[in-house]
């Protein structure tokens, strides 16, 4: 199976790997002290935190009331805090203490693995030392996490794996098989690391029968762990498939977004415009910005290879090493760890060529399982394990090079791989700092609309907006509840300004605000870029959305406005002092467009008493039925009953005119006005029945008049074409007479 001889172990060996067990656990317990003491996160636990939710769940689980639907967190840690709960307790301090003896048992399963990968006693050692010292690990024993079981887990498997190497068996790949699978319900993306053993399997040279026998035995081990999960789901879900959770296109979805930085993020501003799946907004936002995206990857790739520890509902730095003086005391980061791991792990692939690519297919599918979301300290951890044990193997070739003498062969291999490493961190140390960039424009889109309003004496100017093709409330004029409204707004400055200036875009309806978005202009989209750091020339675009919720008062129109204003105190603060910002021309806020809301469950009761007509306004504008009065007295006002239908999509406010003609065909009186009352046409859903009343003054001379209607373009005076002489259509007579 391997060209190396295998390690005869002693007592010795295994009483130092306890040790090495019970340094682990002491260092977790001294941590878990400092954080009692220190962090006020610690206890009780911080409400909305993943930690309470876990445990609520597994509090619950016990009172019978758990799961109640399918699972939307993954459910392997609770399963594991309620077996916990089961034999040490349910209070914080003895659930924390158990995870820190699971965080100390993961070391002993690095020695391990590191005697089967290195072959030497010694190598086994450093192996789990480097996990029982690394400060992040430590950290994430102490916290009711999920991830702290995944490493756990993740040791196991390449325990296992490494194990198999010395002589197949098949209960061990069950085993590895039920390892990924209940690692698999506990981090889903972690299930990527079978394929790293199902490779190795089909490389080792066991012959592809055997590989293919082993393989699919794991395989159904894993199915076998995850099969409850998902069948529960069906069950619950009314037979919707969900393999373990709901969350995970949602978490892609925030992590990958147009607005996103490629940490965690509880809200970004892309997320409120979804609204038809997270999938379809992804493709629509790497649309929108494909380069964006390749510089978001290419950050997260940063961030993943880098020293940093961005925080995810618990921060490391700020409730680990601020009150921990044992983890600021140790040097260990994820960059020298990670430097150390891969150039071992480039000897590994030169001196064990299978088992290096092993190696190197785990890290991959570690790492594609946390660039799929977002990369967070707490779900990088699980890399730690394969790259503490290449790390152990890089130490021990090196002393081992250097005692035979074979150190230049040795080098020669490390040094290039090192120069190239040494480049990747350098881009890595600037990419986090400068990707993604600025959305920027020299000139102003030309299928933008051009605005031109210049703010606060000129020095802040909107340049103009952009709708889009996947938010097409703003192209039609019409929306329904529970959809999305998003445009891109250009701005620019005339001069440096020292105003961070703030906006909003909102639907009012009858002078009252029903949706919008309020935000510091340039903060939506990562990276933040405020008006007081503008270049002046430079035009900035930003996607600004929101959703229309329900409860606003049905098709009637509304209108998107927008207004500038600059604040003091803090943005989340309702009553932080606010001064609105005028447009040099005087206005409080500037129209976007008309705009109204139709509720799908909620239709206009039919008007009684209307002939029924069928006549068609330039295909665009339908009349269905009409109420005209046969009869009225010299001036008197008299009310005429329109029912439109639009027939299409509409672009235009069309207007209404109703000329009253003698008996000469001269016009007597009339009425002007936009078609459909306050709902105005270009607002009008296809399909939806428009009552309008069109009031008007009867002639004072007595007589029969015949009344004519027509629509027509106001800015054109063009009217719409009709099956009737002047495109004016006959819709009956009045007789004008005195009362007897």
């Amino acid at each position: 199976m391997h060209p190396l001889p295998p390690l005869k172990l002693r007592r010795t060996d295994y009483v130092i790997a306890v040790l090495i067990v019970l340094f682990a656990l002491a260092l977790r317990i001294i941590v878990l002290t400092d954080r009692a003491y220190g962090d006020p996160l610690f206890d009780p636990l911080p409400e909305g935190s993943d930690q309470l939710t876990y445990v609520r769940f597994a509090s619950r689980y016990e009172l019978g009331t758990w799961p109640d639907g399918p699972f939307r967190y993954q459910p392997g840690f609770v399963y594991y805090l309620v077996l916990m709960r089961a034999l040490v307790g349910t209070s914080l301090a003895e659930m924390r203490l158990t995870y820190c003896l699971v965080g100390a048992l993961a070391c002993g399963f690095a020695v391990g693995a590191g005697w089967l990968l290195t072959r030497r006693r010694w190598g086994g050692y450093l192996a789990g030392l480097l996990l029982a010292v690394y400060p992040v690990a430590i950290f994430y024993s102490t916290e009711l996490l999920v991830e702290g079981l995944a490493t756990f887990y993740v040791s196991v498997f390449l325990f296992l794996v490494l194990w198999q190497r010395e002589s197949l068996a098949l209960w061990r790949s069950l085993l590895i098989g039920l390892t990924v699978g209940v690692c698999t319900i506990t981090r889903t993306n972690l299930a990527l690391i079978w394929l790293a053993w199902a490779l190795w399997l089909f490389i080792s040279g066991i012959g592809w029968r055997r590989a293919l026998q082993h393989a699919l035995l794991s395989l159904v081990a894993l199915a076998a762990a995850v099969a409850p999960v998902t069948l529960y789901n069906l069950q619950a879900g009314n037979g919707k498939f969900q393999l373990i959770t709901e969350v995970g296109a949602e978490e892609i979805y925030r992590a990958n977004s147009r607005d996103s930085d490629g940490t965690y993020t509880i809200y970004v501003p892309a997320w409120q415009t979804v609204d038809e799946g997270y999938e379809h907004a992804l493709l629509v936002d790497i649309g929108l910005r494909p380069a964006r995206f390749i510089e978001l990857q290419l950050r997260k790739f940063a961030i993943y290879w880098s020293n940093s520890e961005p925080g995810n509902n618990i921060d490391y730095y700020q409730n680990g090493e601020d009150v921990s003086p044992l983890l600021r005391a140790i040097p260990l980061d994820f960059r020298i760890l990670s430097a150390l791991g891969l150039l071992g792990l480039v000897l590994l692939v030169y001196e064990q060529r299978r088992m290096g690519i092993f190696f190197a297919a785990v890290n991959v599918l570690i790492f594609a399982g946390v660039m799929v979301i977002w990369v967070v300290s707490r779900v990088r951890l699980p890399a730690v394990i394969p790259l503490a044990l290449t790390s152990a193997y890089l130490v021990v070739r090196l002393v081992e090079a250097a005692r035979s003498g074979q150190w230049r062969l040795t080098l020669r291999r490390l040094v290039p791989a090192a120069a190239a490493l040494l480049l990747v961190f350098a881009f890595n140390h600037w990419a986090i700092d400068h990707l993604p960039n600025k959305t920027t424009y020299a000139a102003l889109p030309a299928e933008a609309t051009e605005a031109n309003i210049p703010f606060g004496g000129g020095r802040l100017q909107l340049i103009g907006w952009r709708f889009f093709d996947e938010w097409q409330a703003a192209e039609l004029g019409w929306s329904q509840p529970q959809q999305s409204y998003a445009i891109e707004l250009f701005w620019q400055v005339s001069a440096p300004v020292d105003e961070d200036y703030e906006f909003y875009l909102a639907y009012v309806q009858a002078g009252e605000r029903y949706a919008g978005r309020d935000s510091a202009i340039g903060a939506i989209s990562y990276p933040r870029a405020l008006t007081s750091t503008w270049q002046p020339g430079t035009i900035y675009g930003e996607i600004v959305g929101f959703k229309f919720p329900h409860g606003i008062p049905p098709a009637q129109t509304g209108t998107i406005r927008l207004g500038v204003y600059t604040s003091e105190g803090e943005p989340d603060d309702p009553n932080r002092p606010i001064t609105p910002i005028q447009t040099d021309g005087g206005a409080s806020d500037v129209l976007i467009q008309p705009l109204a809301v139709f509720d799908p469950g909620i239709r206009p009761a039919p008007v009684e008493g209307l002939i029924v007509r069928d006549e068609s306004f330039g295909d665009v504008i339908a009349l269905r039925g009409l109420r005209l009065p046969e009869r009225g007295t010299p001036g008197e006002t008299i009310m005429i009953d329109f029912q439109w239908e639009g027939l299409r999509e509409i672009r235009l406010d069309y207007s209404l005119f109703v000329h009253v003609m003698d008996a000469e065909s001269s016009r007597a009186t009339g009425y002007d006005g936009a078609v459909g009352g306050g709902l105005v046409s270009s607002t009008w859903q296809p399909g939806y029945p428009v009552h309008e009343r069109v009031p008007f003054q009867l002639p004072e001379q007595p007589g029969t008049y015949a009344v004519y209607i027509g629509l027509y373009t106001l800015a054109t005076m063009e009217r719409l074409a009709l099956d009737a002489p002047d495109n004016r259509l006959l819709i009956g007579e009045i007789t004008v007479a005195s009362p007897p």
